[in-house]
């Protein structure tokens, strides 16, 4: 048996699973994504029960936001990272108890302080799983996140406008030329105002 064919045999027995980067702050720490966390997420979710915490502190630990929630009855904690840096992102995910407890706690203490820095307490809210992204991308409206599929509501689309008047209708700074009518159409589409006869 070749070495190509021993390589071969290998990759045909192995399965990759999706690996969270490993790191202090991850609750998953390094180990595969499982299927039965992921629902555990989206039930707590719905149920009310996970909150986001925004404004972190990049240094924020997951010992330092358990001592932020000292009082609650905690049941797991994340604070995600960049997978590419793996730099904690600025958020972090509480998932307390009940329903109740995660108001409460929303009530004292959104606007309080973690490592001198004022964090946001709010509901999280529920993912979206990759069908509903498909569909609101497919459908061309807005997805659960309210992103999905926007459009610009003005009919300019990007860049400064040039065709609709440009920075002579927003009273901008205008170049005044005294020229002939034939070439007045000429100029319409440029962003050069005409001196009138």
């Amino acid at each position: 048996m070749s070495a190509v064919d021993n390589v071969t045999e290998a990759l045909a027995n192995t399965s990759i699973a999706p690996v969270a980067p490993t790191g202090d702050n991850n609750i998953t720490g390094g180990q595969p994504i499982n299927a039965a966390e992921n629902e555990a997420v989206i039930a707590s979710a719905a149920e009310g029960r996970r909150l986001y915490i925004g404004n972190l502190a990049y240094a924020t630990t997951e010992g330092a936001l358990k001592e932020f929630f000292t009082g609650y009855s905690i049941e797991s904690t994340s604070i995600p990272t960049n997978p590419r840096t793996t730099r904690p992102v600025g958020y972090a995910f509480v998932d307390l108890s009940t329903a109740e407890e995660a108001q409460k706690a929303i009530q004292e203490l959104s606007g309080k302080d973690i490592l001198d820095r004022k964090v946001s307490v709010q509901l999280a809210r529920k993912p979206e799983t990759a069908a509903e992204k498909a569909e609101a991308a497919a459908s061309g409206g807005e997805g659960v996140s309210g992103n999905e599929g926007r459009r610009r509501s003005s009919g300019r689309g990007r860049g400064r406008g040039r065709g609709r008047g440009g920075r002579g209708a927003r009273g901008g700074r205008a170049v005044q030329l005294d020229i002939c009518p034939f070439l007045r159409e000429y100029f319409a589409d440029l962003d050069i105002t005409l001196a009138s006869d």
